[in-house]
């Protein structure tokens, strides 16, 4: 595009249109320079601004070190979740009560379950602390019972019956 504009304003006569080819030469010269800045920026400015805002905040260091894979809200889709079950040894589950989740990866989790050299922790939130039950049944856009009746059938369920009582 901006190098249409240019060739453009080449083209025009400057004694008949020299308003037009100024604007369109302008207009050209800043197109490219602003796809020029928009490149470099994909290929090299965010992956550096990320690596320093990381950086800053010590961020990197943690999470590499924290074995962290992924941390999403997109619970219901395979292509989120299907490498992380791969030749698990150790999983860590952190949720507010994932009813839906067990029930989507039922195979996944029961697959895990049955080798006996695999752990699987299942971290929930205080169904007793009601700040967090608040903040939850808001999130969820639920009453407080409900929430917390949730969690409370979700604690009710030790590691193996994560994949029985699904």
């Amino acid at each position: 595009m901006s190098g249409l504009l240019l060739l453009l304003a080449s083209s025009v006569k400057p004694e008949k249109w020299a308003p037009w080819s100024a604007f369109t030469s302008q207009l050209g010269g800043l197109l490219a320079a602003t796809g020029l800045v928009t490149v470099a920026w994909e290929q090299w400015g965010r992956r550096n601004f990320t690596t320093e805002i990381m950086d800053i905040a010590n961020l990197s260091t943690d999470l590499q070190n924290s074995g962290i894979k992924r941390v999403t809200d997109q619970y219901l889709r395979d292509d989120v979740w299907s490498d992380l079950f791969t030749d698990v040894q150790k999983l860590d589950i952190v949720v507010a009560y994932a009813s839906t989740w067990r029930n989507t990866h039922r195979g996944r989790i029961m697959q895990i379950a049955t080798n006996p050299s695999a752990r699987i922790r299942v971290f929930l939130p205080d169904p007793n602390d009601d700040a967090t039950m608040n903040n939850l049944a808001l999130r969820f856009d639920m009453n407080l019972a409900d929430i917390r009746s949730k969690v409370q059938e979700a604690m009710g369920l030790d590691p193996g019956d994560w994949t029985r009582g699904l």
